[in-house]
């Protein structure tokens, strides 16, 4: 074999090893970041952010009509857009009301709709845009995001979401 073959073959094999190197860091780095553990926000924070934000935060545990199981239920309101949030004794409560919320959402979303689920680790996410509304219900542990809003307002709702990590 000629030098100029050799060098050719080294390189080759330099490329791979590099590319393969690249790709095991990156599969790593997606490991560690998306499919781990999210941690939930309190029943405070969430209270403490929201106002930040300009939102009248309300505790309405009293109002439940079966408040079994929930520790904290709160409800926070702008300009017609309303998030709640509900924090679970247990992390199976919260998977329940995540599961049933969806399943309402699917039921009521027509012929023309997008929907987006995600689930993760400790985490699951369900959105919906159908009949000019955009809902969603996202549930991190024993905590849970519920939210159904005008479409128009979904950029403005998918950011406070984002910052709350949910």
């Amino acid at each position: 074999m000629d030098k100029r073959k050799k060098r050719i073959l080294i390189g080759a094999i330099g490329v791979t090893c590099i590319a393969f190197v690249a790709f095991i860091v990156g599969i790593i780095f997606l490991m560690t970041t998306v499919f781990s553990d999210r941690e939930p926000i309190t029943a405070q924070e969430f209270r403490t952010k929201m106002e930040q934000k300009g939102f009248e935060v309300q505790d309405i545990i009293n109002d439940l009509e079966y408040p079994v199981n929930i520790e904290y239920a709160l409800i926070a309101n702008k300009d017609g857009k309303q998030i709640e949030f509900q924090q679970f004794t247990y992390k199976d409560n919260a998977i329940e009301f995540f599961t049933q919320n969806k399943i309402i959402f699917t039921e009521s979303r027509g012929s023309r709709y997008v929907e987006n689920n995600s689930r993760f680790a400790n985490y699951a996410r369900y959105t919906l845009r159908a009949n000019d509304l955009f809902s969603v219900v996202s549930r991190i542990e024993n905590t849970v995001i519920y939210l159904v809003v005008a479409d128009s307002d979904r950029d403005t709702v998918n950011d406070i979401l984002r910052e709350l990590g949910y």
